[in-house]
């Protein structure tokens, strides 16, 4: 998992683009110090410089560590960290961890085609033909033991009886089985993390997304990010993002994933309020 602490940026000018002179903003992050971090973001200037010159054909603009707010770390028994909690980009707290595995399967929208199926008696491939396939995929793989949540677009899973970290060959298996969103299989691949939306989607409780962005490059930025946040925390209070539904298969669970379990269950779940 790549997250930061600590944040810079600097401007940098780039030749005119359809007439008009640009410029645009390069974060440096460290988890060390601001020193750190300001020293990242010059360097990332330079290397953005080189780019718009043409001295050099690549440039990677923060893909080595994912530009949300820390907003809690976890750590286990021995002292390393075990999870963290982000803001992502429209202000939704997501569980960060990279040994155990979350999956989110999406279902079809409601379209002509589902429709069809159902008229004609095919089965449609709504959340309870998701369900049956989680039962019977972990039937024929008993290695797995899943904790099944049911969330406003389909179904989340979880692998509870073992550690699994997102390079591993397990990951190819149960992702492209039970099959999981292509980008977030990628995502994982890339960042070396799981994810799981702890929050509401802002659109879904009558909010729009936050008009600035993590870091926050100016003070009035930032009040108006506080400002937005405040009537996301009052208007999530009625929502949730996930609600447990089954347990497929019996094993032990591992300290450390009952402790990412129990982090998940208690910002993600509540049986009282709607899934958003």
């Amino acid at each position: 998992m790549n997250f930061a602490r600590y944040w810079s940026s600097i401007e940098v000018r780039v030749p005119a683009r359809f007439g008009k002179p640009g410029a645009v903003r390069v974060w440096g992050a460290s988890n060390s110090d601001e020193a750190a971090a300001l020293s990242a973001a010059r360097a990332r200037a330079a290397n953005a410089l080189a780019f718009f010159a043409g001295q050099t054909k690549d440039y990677e603009y923060d893909a080595d560590v994912i530009r949300e707010e820390l907003v809690e770390e976890f750590l286990d028994d021995s002292g390393e960290r075990l999870a963290v909690i982000t803001r992502n980009r429209y202000g939704a707290l997501v569980l960060n961890t990279e040994r155990v595995l979350f999956g989110d399967i999406d279902l079809p929208s409601e379209n002509f085609v589902l429709r069809l199926c159902n008229r004609f008696g095919r089965r449609a491939r709504d959340k309870q033909y998701f369900l049956d396939a989680m039962r019977a995929f972990q039937t024929a793989h008993p290695q797995f033991v899943l904790q099944v949540y049911e969330t406003r677009a389909g179904l989340r899973f979880m692998v509870v009886n073992c550690e699994i970290r997102p390079d591993g060959a397990e990951v190819d298996l149960l992702f492209k089985e039970l099959p999981v969103d292509r980008l977030y299989t990628r995502l994982c691949r890339s960042q070396l993390c799981f994810r799981a939306r702890l929050t509401p989607k802002p659109w879904r409780i009558g909010l729009p997304r936050p008009s600035a962005r993590f870091p926050f490059s100016t003070p009035l930025k930032q009040r108006s990010f506080n400002f937005w946040l405040a009537q996301y925390v009052a208007k999530s209070r009625n929502a949730c993002a996930a609600r447990r539904l089954e347990r497929f298969g019996d094993g032990v669970v591992p300290a450390a994933v009952q402790t990412v379990l129990d982090i998940h269950d208690r910002y993600a779940c509540d049986e009282d309020s709607s899934l958003a």
